[in-house]
C-alpha cells in the first residue's frame, strides 16, 4: 500500500491521488458519505483536503456542520481511494501526490476537474 511522506507536522503531505480520474471518486466517496453534493464551481482550486473540507461544510445543512465526527468521516471517505491512514490527514495535506514523474498528473487532474465543474453547470 502506498504511504505518502510525512509532512513536519506528522500529517502525510498528501493523500497520494495521481489525478488520473481518482480524485472524482475521491470527492464522490466524501458526497456519498455526507448525502450532499459539493459545490463544484470552485473545484479546480481544491489543492489540500482543508479545501475539500470547507466545500463540504458549505453544502452540509446548518445544523449538521458542527456534529463533531464530520472530519473523522470525512478523512475516512476521501482516504478511501488510497488507502491510507485517515488519522494522519489534516487540513493542509494536499490532494494530489507531487514530484517527478506525477507532476504532470496534476496539471491533468485540473483539467479534469475543470471540465467536470463546466459539464455539472451546464
Amino acid at each position: 500500500m502506498f504511504e505518502p511522506p510525512l509532512a513536519e507536522d506528522g500529517m502525510f503531505e498528501s493523500l497520494g491521488l495521481i489525478g488520473d480520474g481518482d480524485e472524482i471518486s475521491a470527492i464522490r466517496d466524501v458526497e456519498r458519505c455526507f448525502g450532499v453534493t459539493l459545490d463544484h464551481s470552485e473545484a479546480s482550486g481544491w489543492r489540500t483536503v482543508g479545501n475539500v473540507y470547507s466545500a463540504l461544510e458549505a453544502a452540509l445543512p446548518a445544523d449538521r456542520r458542527t456534529a463533531p465526527d464530520n472530519w473523522t468521516r470525512f478523512t475516512q471517505a476521501i482516504s478511501d481511494e488510497t488507502g491510507i491512514d485517515p488519522t494522519n490527514i489534516g487540513r493542509d495535506t494536499l490532494l494530489l501526490a507531487t514530484g517527478g514523474r506525477r507532476r504532470w498528473h496534476i496539471i491533468l487532474a485540473i483539467v479534469v476537474i475543470g471540465a467536470v465543474a463546466a459539464a455539472i453547470l451546464r
